[in-house]
């Protein structure tokens, strides 16, 4: 968790006080990417607005191996389960990375969306 109240408040407004992975606006704390102790940055680029959720998922993940900035461009991972429970039996990976991307380009795109505004792994 972020001490620095000004960091901390500048996290707050850029993310509109909303968690950057899934939007929402409960349970929110600011988090280092990087973290300190690891040699991140005590700059607004090296922190993120996440709920307790989005933040389980996030130490999963770098656990894991898997990129942060590419995760946070990812949609939330109800909005993948879905996808994935909803295909067809059989749909190639491609195709559904191909829908994934589609939808993260029109997040971008869009103020009613609060995930994929990232750029990383699409």
């Amino acid at each position: 968790m972020i001490h620095n109240l000004k960091l901390r408040r500048e996290a707050l407004e850029r993310a509109h006080r909303r968690c950057e992975k899934c939007g929402c606006l409960t349970n929110l704390k600011v988090y280092p990417v990087v973290p300190f102790a690891a040699g991140g940055a005590d700059s607004l680029d090296n922190v993120v607005v996440l709920c307790l959720y989005c933040h389980r998922e996030m130490c999963q993940m770098k656990a894991g191996g898997f990129d942060f900035r590419a995760w946070l461009s990812l949609p939330p991972a109800p909005v993948v389960a879905k996808m994935v429970l909803e295909s067809p039996e059989g749909v190639p990976v491609e195709t559904l990375r191909d829908l994934l991307r589609t939808l993260a380009e029109e997040a971008r795109g869009d103020e009613a969306f609060w995930w994929g505004k990232n750029e990383g792994l699409f």
